[in-house]
């Protein structure tokens, strides 16, 4: 597959699901953002924060430049955002991401990510296309547990 056509890939299949776990959160009952079931360790509304900061720092500022600032801990708590807030978030980082795809310039999957990375123990997790398939997972991951609870929790 032509390199360039792998990014636009990936640019499309990020466009798709954060527009996705987006329409999860509308779907989702203002008054149900913060709950989870038992046996559930987190809520829509962390979800969502959480996801917003990976991607914002991860793409965004890693390989977009954007200068977002990170603040992983707090993406873990709830601080009683509501759902316009978490819309918000969720289309910030829907736009620093197609910002930094749309930036990605010549450079090549196979160049090393421009910022430290969580250790992965797989080769090759430490390229741009590499950590952008980890970051794709990790974006369906949890879309999956957003689906999930809008289910289980609106039903």
């Amino acid at each position: 597959m032509n390199p360039h056509t792998t990014i636009q890939l990936l640019q499309s299949l990020f466009e798709r699901d954060i527009r996705a776990a987006i329409t999860e959160i509308e779907s989702m009952p203002e008054e149900l953002l913060w709950t989870a079931p038992h046996g559930v360790a987190n809520t829509a509304g962390i979800l969502a924060q959480h996801l917003a900061g990976n991607l914002q720092h991860f793409i965004g500022h890693g390989i977009g430049g954007s200068g977002y600032v990170r603040h992983r801990e707090q993406e873990f708590e709830f601080n009683g955002r509501t759902k316009s807030a978490l819309l918000a978030e969720l289309e910030n980082a829907r736009r620093s991401v197609a910002a930094a795809f749309n930036g990605f310039g010549d450079r090549s999957l196979n160049d090393p990510y421009p910022i430290p990375v969580p250790q992965l123990g797989i080769e090759g997790m430490d390229t741009l296309g590499g950590f952008l398939l980890q970051l794709h997972f990790h974006l369906g991951y949890h879309l999956g547990q957003l689906n999930y609870l809008r289910r289980i929790l609106a039903s």
